[in-house]
């Protein structure tokens, strides 16, 4: 998707990444448009990152609040209630 806007650096890392089995395609160009499988569907994995998502805004929002500075480094903890198969 992103070839259109920078296609040298696609071709560059088409040409860098392994193969698939039965892949002939000498540049990304002539390459087939992936299609969709739903084999590859992962509801749970799909769910965790919605999950990472919302506490990465989360702390961000609490950053902006607060007024803390981007620069500064410290540690935090998350305690995770149990929410179904996710945490």
């Amino acid at each position: 998707m992103i070839h259109p806007f920078m296609p040298f650096v696609t071709e560059e890392l088409w040409q860098r990444l392994p193969r698939r089995p039965g892949d002939k395609n000498p540049t990304i160009v002539k390459a087939a448009y992936p299609t969709y499988n739903p084999e590859l569907d992962d509801p749970a994995a799909a769910a965790a990152y919605d999950l990472v998502i919302a506490v990465v805004r989360a702390i961000r929002s609490l950053a902006s609040e607060y007024n803390i500075k981007e620069n500064i480094k410290g540690d935090g903890n998350l305690l995770c209630s149990y929410i179904g198969d996710i945490c």
